[in-house]
Order: structure tokens, then sequence, then C-alpha cells
């Protein structure tokens, strides 16, 4: 399998993967596909002529079944996904961590993530004594001593008679013998605890639960400023392994604390100051910070290849440039968009960041903002207002959203639409949004209904007029690749010297 094989059917597994799931009990008939999927037959015969031309299904005594190939495919697609997911719901929790934490996709693939309640902000914590109580070996790594739970832990690891194992950093350790000497001594005299001092990869603690009556479970306690950030736990074998691996690896390194180290600790002056770093407050880029497009790298340039076999390379323009991309929900302005800004080395600023970074403004989530702006039309105006400020004073930017083509107007050097007919974007909707074809339709309609009525409205703007643009696609006539071809090859022959006018932008209100 090539490097490009491994791509289409990557792609084609994203949008097919119900499909071949269902064509594991086969040969199962397109009629009864149909009925258990409940999709067009249109649909269906589409997704199976692709699973079948990647070899991921065949036609066997007159219905169709799940290749060996299409098996294994289907199997590495759902951990992967299943990774991705973990990764998305456990962002949050892990967003205080430098960027190059050692975590891995296998621990976060079905963990459960817990974070605090801003009232009981320690609270999350008790997920971490839920899970070592009763336990019959606790084991752990602990990078940051955890101030004002010791005790607590110390009562639910020892519950049922285990003798816990612990690996602190020396910072810990230090923490321990000046906080509670005597009863530190007492567990290793009585052999209730197994203490090492060595050095721990990484600013989150970990443990491993082994239990009798369930399965066994491994979690992250992570870290901040202010307390406990978050834990996650996770009872899969996968994740159970590596979490192991890590504490292994940590103790090899690591040197057994003994009664005569702690005494002879204890009798040292009090010099040393921890030395663990202090974690990063959040991921997000403070308004007025330099913008990404300004520390960017030089990359290489990403090549296309024509209708004929012929690679080209698009060229850098001498000139600043600003494009606009925009169409309605599923077009494919986003992805292609993405790639655009990839291709000439442009910033792209869509929407949905504009939105992300208001929400973040606010302190919210971006679910919880978009219900504030449900109810508050002001957070429409002032994403709008953000987008159109890039516009006019910023270069070398792709601007991508509804409103992208009339909100930058004539700042824009080429403003582009895209569109597809209204069952074809639906149904790229349904395949990666899992929703009924039927409910996506009408939901879609509403929503571009309302959209259209709003920005009248709000700036007198007539979404639906596209005398603006100077490139326009129906993306259903051409594959994505086609597409971005056919935009480069645009944007690249585009000289400014021999513009003999775009078209006008006239009418809009511009009060935000």
């Amino acid at each position: 399998m090539t490097a490009g094989d491994a791509t289409e059917i990557a792609g084609t597994l994203a949008k097919r993967r119900d499909v071949l799931a269902a064509l594991f009990e086969g040969p199962v008939r397109k009629r009864t596909l149909v009925e258990e999927l409940g999709v067009p037959r249109t649909t269906l015969d589409r997704g199976v002529r692709e699973l079948v031309d990647h070899g991921l299904a065949e036609r066997v005594d007159g219905g169709f079944r799940a290749t060996v190939t299409g098996a294994k495919a289907l199997e590495s697609h759902d951990r992967y996904h299943a990774e991705l997911e973990g990764l998305a719901a456990a962002g949050p929790l892990f967003e205080s961590l430098p960027p190059d934490t050692p975590l891995d996709g296998r621990f976060l693939a079905g963990a459960r993530v817990s974070r605090p309640d801003p009232s009981v902000p320690d609270g999350v914590v008790e997920r971490l004594f839920d899970s070592v109580r009763n336990a019959a070996s606790v084991r752990g790594l602990a990078p940051v001593a955890l101030a004002g739970h010791v005790e607590t832990f110390d009562a639910e690891a020892t519950t049922r008679g285990a003798v816990p194992e612990m690996v602190l950093t020396p910072a810990v350790f230090d923490h321990l013998v000046e906080s509670r000497p005597d009863r530190l001594r007492e567990q290793i005299r009585e052999g209730e605890f197994e203490f090492l001092v060595g050095p721990i990869e990484g600013r989150f603690g970990l443990w491993i639960a082994e239990h009798e009556d369930r399965p066994d479970e491994a979690g992250l306690l992570v870290y901040t400023d202010t307390g406990v950030g978050g834990v996650a736990i996770n009872d899969t074998q996968t994740a159970v392994a590596w979490a192991r691996s890590r504490y292994e690896a940590a103790r090899e390194t690591a040197e057994p604390v003994t009664l005569d180290r702690v005494d002879e600790r204890a009798a040292e002056p009090v010099t040393r100051a921890r030395t663990e770093p202090r974690s990063r407050v959040g991921g997000r880029r403070r308004p007025g910070a330099t913008s990404a497009a300004a520390s960017r790298a030089p990359r290489e340039r990403p090549t296309h290849r024509g209708r004929h076999g012929r690679l080209f390379e698009p060229e850098r323009p001498s000139w600043d440039m600003l494009l606009t991309v925009s169409g309605p929900p599923g077009s494919g302005k986003s992805t292609t968009a993405a790639a655009l800004a990839e291709a000439f080395d442009l910033e792209h600023v869509s929407g949905g960041d504009i939105f992300r970074e208001l929400a973040a403004e606010r302190d919210m989530t971006p679910v919880e903002f978009n219900e504030l702006a449900e109810e508050d039309d002001q957070i429409d105006r002032d994403l709008d207002r953000r987008l159109r400020a890039v516009a006019v004073e910023r270069d070398d930017v792709l601007l991508e959203s509804r409103l992208a083509g009339w909100l930058a107007a004539e700042h824009a050097d080429l403003r582009i639409w895209l569109d597809a007919p209204l069952e074809v974007r639906c149904e790229r909707i349904v395949d990666r949004e899992e929703k009924p074809l039927d409910q996506v339709i009408e939901e879609t309609r509403r929503r571009e209904s309302s959209e259209a009525k709003r920005y009248r409205e709000y700036y007198n703007v007539h979404i639906d007029d596209l005398s603006i643009y100077d490139l326009v696609y129906n993306t259903a006539r051409w594959s994505p690749e086609g597409v971005l071809g056919m935009l480069t090859t645009a944007v690249d022959s585009y000289d400014p010297d021999t513009d003999e006018g775009k078209a006008p932008v006239e009418g809009v209100d511009y009060d935000f």
C-alpha cells in the first residue's frame, strides 16, 4: 500500500465507516443495508463502490462483505478515532502542561476526565481516592506534593492492607521530610509505604490501582499553579499497560528511601528551594500578542498535481495578499481554506478562530459561549467586527467565514465562494456529525434562512448575492484536490498590476 493509497483509504473510512462495519457479517445485500443504515440508495451505492475500489469490501453471492484488509483498516480507524476523542475530551485538562509532555494517545482513548468545580476546586481529587480505595496494589509517581490531601490518600490507598509504592521527586521528598518527618519515619518503619526518590518526566501525577473485584485502573493527576487541574482515569488494558511502563521506567532510576536517609535529610539546614517548574497558564494567545504568522518558520511549500499529471509549485507573490473564502455549511470551505493558506504561506484566520478567542476572553468554553450567543446578538456583531479588523489591518492573511468577502470588501485581493447542492452538502455533514440526513437537511435549511435574515437586518448584506466574488465553484463537481488545484492556479496567476477592476461591495452597513 502506497502513502497515497493510505491517505485515500483514510478518507474513505472517515466517510464510509458505518457502511463497512455493516458488512462484517456479510454478504449483505444493498436493500438490507439501506434499511439498516437509513441512508438513501444513491448514498449507499457511492459508499459501497468506494469501499470496493479501495479493497475494503468485495462482492460475494449477490451481496457485499468486508475484506480482511477492510476489517483491519476499520480496527485501526476506530482505535485512532478513540485516541482523538480522548485527546479532545482531555484537551482542556492538559492545556496547562508544556507541549512536550510525554502523554500517550493510548491512555487518552476511553479515559474518563474530571475537571474541578469552581465552587469546590479540590473536589475532583475524590476521583483519585475512589480509584485507590480498596485496591490490592497501588503504585504511583508524585512530581508535586498533593498539599492538603496526603493524609487522605494514605488512608484510602491502604484500606485493604496494600503497601503502596511511590516514586517521589527530590523536591516532594524534601517537602515530606520538612512537613511530616515523624509520620514518614513511621510509614517506613512499619512497612506501610515504600518510597523511592528519583527524577520524574512530566508534570503530572500517575497511579496504577489493581483491584480484585473490578478492572485495574490507571490515572493521571494534572497540577496547576492554583491546585489540582483535573483527573483522567482509564481502565482499558492498553492504558494500564502504558501507565505501568511509565512507572517502571521511573522506578528503575530511583533510589529507596530509608530511615537513615530521612534522618540525614532532616538534619540538613533547609537551603534548597523547590525546583519543579511552574506550569504555564493556559495555551491561548492574548489579544495584542504577536500573531502566528509573524513567528512562523519558513516551511517547504506544497506541490499540486494538475489534470495532466504535471506537478507545479505555487510561488509566493511579492505583494501583500488578502484572500477570503466563504460558503455555506458543507461546502468544503474550511478544508479548502486551510490548504490554500498553506500553499501560499498565509495566516489562516477563520470565524471559528475568532469565536474561540472571544470565548477565551470571557473565560468561557466554546460550547458555553455558543449558548450565550443564541441569546445575545452582540456576540455575532463582535465576531464580525473582529473579522473586519483583521481584513483592514493585516496582510498575508486568508480570512474564512460566511461573511468574509463582504466584511473584507475592497481590502480583499480575491474573494472566493464555494458551494454545492443542498443534498450533497448535507450528506457531507451527515458523514462528520452522524445525524440522520432528513434532520440535517431541515436543520441546514433553517440555519441558512435564519442567517440570511440576520445578515440583512444587521448589515444590509444579501448573502445569496454572489456578484462580489471573483471565483465561484461548485465543489460537488471536482475532488477536494481538484478544487484546490484550480484555486491555486487562479491565485498564482493573479497579478494586481494587470487587474482592471474588482467587483464593488456597496451598501454594507459596518455598524457593529
